[in-house]
């Protein structure tokens, strides 16, 4: 007959604990579910109890509220489409980068910062982060030169002092090409 070490009884109440716990809040769980039923307002919260038994007053009760959706606008969807248009199209140029040097990569930089220049919100920084940031990799994944990535920068440059970004050229044909 195998003796029960010290190492084995503190593991078999270890895992019978984690049960109860387990099973404790399986049960909070399903009385929360059932109390919510009947109002809206209605929280169980757990009471402390002192050493007798008496119950100990709160001094505050928080109650949670639901809260609501937030609704979006007609302009607000217009432009979350414009953002996801303009990444999909700063993708395919990175995608397509080692084919055209870059130059379409460029292009949609520059003019992915001028529209930042007109965005109110958190996206106004990250839509030149994010073209910064795959200029970079455009450039250590295909290995150009170091005065691609200040081309890059200069693209960047240019398209948030809303300047004129018809100055980088793009292969639409390339660009064709790739979408069949």
């Amino acid at each position: 007959m195998k003796s029960i070490g010290i190492k084995d009884l503190f593991d078999i109440a270890l895992t019978t604990l984690a049960f109860l716990s387990f099973g404790m809040f399986i049960i909070q769980v399903l009385m929360c579910i059932t109390m919510s039923k009947n109002t809206e307002q209605s929280v169980m919260l757990p009471m402390e109890m002192t050493a007798d038994g008496a119950e100990v007053e709160t001094a505050e009760l928080e109650v949670r509220v639901k809260r609501s959706i937030e609704e979006f606008s007609q302009g607000n969807i217009n432009e979350i489409n414009e953002i996801s248009k303009r990444t999909l199209q700063s993708m395919e140029a990175f995608v397509m980068a080692k084919e055209d040097q870059g130059s379409c990569l460029k292009r949609f930089i520059c003019y992915n910062n001028k529209h930042s220049r007109k965005v109110a919100d958190i996206q106004k920084y990250t839509i030149p982060i994010f073209g910064i940031s795959l200029s970079f990799l455009s450039n250590k994944l295909n290995g150009f030169p170091v005065t691609t990535t200040l081309e890059h920068l200069q693209a960047s440059v240019i398209g948030l002092g809303n300047g004129n970004c018809s100055m980088f050229k793009c292969n639409k044909k390339i660009l064709v090409s790739r979408r069949k």
